[in-house]
Formats: structure tokens, C-alpha cells, sequence
């Protein structure tokens, strides 16, 4: 099929050919998701173990809530800990849990009315309480009130790698790349792990500093030398890099270290179409769709090198179809292809 494709009732413009003449790309942006607190404060003063030994109503309320809590059951948990609020109103720790109870509920501003409490009663200047605070500010995306928070959290617990990649994490949200990057190089001088130097090496991807990204993600490698994503990033910052060859060598050992890992049969498959082996493309995007038949970086790839490379319309027409009926982001896009297929057959 001609790479200019003109219709009498659809016209596609040069740049759009551009367009779909790149094939998709996927660049993994973390190995871990940065979660919530899961857990509830029980009490100061003993060990964990005591605490939930503690005879009085209580000690046993606060056993009650920690259960409902763990098993997902937060309107009861709610209940159980305004009635424990009504016993002690003082204590930092209850209202601490009752705003997060809340934030499990979906309740933004009375989770946030509780934190707010719990750091102005005695002894709830802690760091977790701040970052229980900065978190729902983040689900909200108020992500100026949540950076101070985490900053105060630091500031009580200058150790805490977690608390550290969050504070990164919420500069990432807020374009801030300069400071994510001081805020990640601060977690690994506290303690290296492959996710703290994967995340800084997509920053860097993301700045086009594709030599940091490239010896960064090798840092991670030298960590933990088994990591799919890994291997996928540095092979995209390879390719960014003009460093064909060992690019392929990354995908091809990604799939190596996780025969199911899709972002690498996907890249990979890209990788072959821009270098014009359109069968071994195709080998690629077929893999990925046997692993997930609705992989839509695949369908959409494959529906391109079909229509515009290997002259297939009616391979091309199908994996369009299959495309936009498994919700494809770009399916308005895709539909007048749809038409412009269908009208020449």
C-alpha cells in the first residue's frame, strides 16, 4: 500500500503519516507503585505484641478497629474509632487512624480535618501522621500541600527511603524534575535499590540526558541484574542514545529474564519495524498478542505495519477493529483508517 494514503472522503496529511509511521513505545516508569498507608497506629509507650494484649475497652477497640481495617471493612472501622474518640478525645493516634479510615472512604476532608487534629494534640507531631496527611493531599492532587508534608515527615525522619521517594514522586507530578532528582539521589545515599536508580534513570530519559539514564539503569542492573523493566528502559535510552545493537540486546534479555513481559516484545517489535525486518516486527507484535489478546500497543503496531509495509488490508482492517473495540486511547484516530480501508475494497 502507498505510504500516501488520500481518500475522496479522507484525507490524511503528511504529518499525520508521520504519526503513524511510529510505533508504539513503552517505557516503564516504575518497578514499584507508590502506595498508601495500610496500617493503623495502635499505641505509644509499648511493644506492638502489648498493645493488642492491653485489657481495657480501649486496648480492645483499638485490636476491633485494627481488624476491620486490615480487612477492608472501614465503615466499621469508623465506628469503632469515633466511639474510642469519645473515651479519649486527646489521643493523636485515634484521630491519626480516623483520617485515614476516612481517606478510605473516599471522605477527603474530614480525613483531612482528623490529621490536622491529630498533629495539634500532644505527641502527634510524628512522621507518620504528616504522611498520612501528604498522601491524601496527593489522591487529591494537591500536590504543593503535599510536597511540604513530606517534607516535614523527612525532617522527623531523615531515613526514610519511602517517605524520600514519595517527596520525589509528587516533584515528578509537579514537573519539578530538578528536585525529584536531588529528592532520589538523597534516597540512595540513605540506601540503593534498583527502583530508587529506575525511577531516577526515567527521569532522565524524560529530560533527554539519555547518557545519565543509560549509566543510571546500568547501576540497577548492577543491583539486581533480573529486572525485565530495567533491561526495557536502558534498551529505549540505547536506541535515544544511536546505540542500535545493544538496544535489541536489552529487549531480547528482558524477554530472556520474563518470557511474558510485554513492554519488551512491543519495543522490540518496534525496533525491527524501524529497521524495515517487518517479519520479524510482526513476530514480535504477534507474541505480545498471544500473551494478551487485547495488548493495544500490539494491535495498534501491527494494524500499522499491516496497512502501510506488508500490504495485508484486511489483517490490517481486523487488528484496527480489535483495536477500537478494546477502548484504544487513539480510536477516533483509528476509526477513519477503518473507513478509509473499508472504502476501497
Amino acid at each position: 500500500m502507498s505510504m500516501t494514503k488520500v481518500d475522496a472522503k479522507i484525507k490524511i496529511s503528511k504529518k499525520q503519516q508521520r504519526e503513524r509511521q511510529k510505533p508504539l513505545l513503552q517505557l516503564l516508569f516504575g518497578i514499584f507503585t507508590v502506595t498508601l498507608t495500610v496500617t493503623l497506629i495502635l499505641f505509644t509507650g509499648c511493644s506492638p505484641k502489648r498493645r493488642l494484649k492491653i485489657k481495657t475497652p480501649l486496648g480492645q477497640g483499638i485490636y476491633q478497629a485494627n481488624l476491620l481495617y486490615q480487612q477492608a471493612n472501614y465503615e466499621e472501622c469508623r465506628k469503632v474509632l469515633e466511639n474510642l474518640l469519645s473515651i479519649d478525645p486527646q489521643d493523636p493516634y485515634l484521630h491519626y487512624n480516623l483520617g485515614l479510615t476516612y481517606a478510605r472512604l473516599n471522605r477527603y476532608s474530614q480525613a483531612r480535618d482528623e490529621y490536622l487534629k491529630a498533629l495539634r494534640h500532644k505527641g502527634g507531631n510524628i512522621p507518620q501522621i504528616h504522611q498520612g496527611l501528604a498522601d491524601l493531599y496527593l489522591q487529591q492532587r494537591l500536590y504543593s500541600k503535599a510536597a511540604v508534608e513530606y517534607q516535614r515527615a523527612i525532617a522527623l525522619q531523615p531515613d526514610s527511603v519511602e517517605i524520600i521517594i514519595r517527596l520525589a514522586s509528587t516533584y515528578e507530578k509537579m514537573d519539578k524534575m530538578e528536585l525529584a532528582v536531588k529528592q532520589y539521589k538523597s534516597a540512595i545515599r540513605v540506601k540503593a535499590s534498583p527502583n530508587v536508580y529506575l525511577r531516577l534513570g526515567n527521569i532522565y530519559y524524560k529530560l533527554g540526558q539519555y547518557e545519565e539514564a543509560t549509566a543510571t539503569y546500568q547501576k540497577a542492573l548492577r543491583l539486581d541484574p533480573n529486572l525485565p523493566q530495567v533491561y526495557n528502559n536502558l534498551g529505549l535510552a540505547f536506541e535515544k542514545g544511536k546505540k542500535p545493537q545493544e538496544a535489541r540486546a536489552c529487549y531480547q534479555k528482558a524477554i530472556q529474564k520474563d518470557g511474558r513481559y510485554l513492554p519488551a516484545y512491543i519495543n522490540l517489535g518496534a525496533f525491527y519495524q524501524a529497521a524495515g525486518e517487518y517479519e520479524l516486527a510482526k513476530e514480535q507484535y504477534l507474541h505480545a498478542l498471544k500473551i494478551n489478546p487485547n495488548c493495544l500497543e500490539a494491535l495498534l503496531n501491527l494494524g500499522i505495519l499491516y496497512d502501510l509495509y506488508l500490504a495485508d488490508p484486511k489483517e490490517a482492517l481486523r487488528n484496527y477493529q480489535q483495536y477500537c473495540q478494546a477502548g484504544g486511547p487513539r480510536s477516533s484516530e483509528v476509526k477513519r483508517w477503518i473507513e478509509t480501508l473499508q472504502s476501497k475494497k
